[in-house]
């Protein structure tokens, strides 16, 4: 089990969102994903920021995405997941740390990432913003575990590859 007191430095605030992915995604997971998402009482889907339904096929979003800005939003308790539809070939939302700030935040999130995963047979990420190579947590939902890396470890990585990224 992941505890509070493990992940607590992961989430506080540095400026950045966390990063939720399913990399190498395909539209068959992007449709049963939004079918699990569209099943929440606090479902929201917008375009260009206004209250809009959710188009039939999820296909749609991605057309649009070329002149809108689709978005969807779920609340897992207090912690809101933010759907971007940047890309077909990856799954990816947002949340805010600030908003987790205790273990039941924590396993709210942590529920949300088993569902994602389980959903689409695949990995879940919690990364930080932007930085899918950095784990702070993985849902894997073959053997069903979450796996934690240590804050330090990761911002090594984040550290060293923020460096990289201004050197280039």
């Amino acid at each position: 089990m992941i505890t509070w007191t493990q992940v607590e430095r992961d989430f506080d605030y540095d400026g950045g969102l966390r990063d939720i992915y399913v990399l190498a995604a395909t539209l068959a997971d992007w449709k049963a994903v939004c079918g699990v998402l569209k099943k929440r009482l606090n479902f929201e889907f917008s375009i260009d920021g206004e209250p809009a339904s959710f188009p039939e096929d999820v296909a749609q979003v991605f057309t649009m995405r070329s002149t809108n800005t689709p978005m969807a939003c779920v609340k897992l308790g207090t912690v809101r997941a933010v759907f971007h539809f940047f890309s077909e070939e990856e799954i990816e939302c947002d949340i805010d740390p600030r908003e987790v700030k205790s273990q039941v935040e924590l396993d709210a999130v942590l529920e949300f990432l088993q569902e994602i995963g389980d959903t689409v047979g695949k990995p879940v990420l919690l990364t930080p913003e932007n930085f899918r190579e950095s784990e702070i947590l993985r849902y894997d939902p073959s053997p069903k575990t979450f796996k934690y890396t240590e804050a330090k470890e990761a911002n090594q990585i984040i550290t060293a590859q923020r460096a990289s990224r201004v050197a280039d």
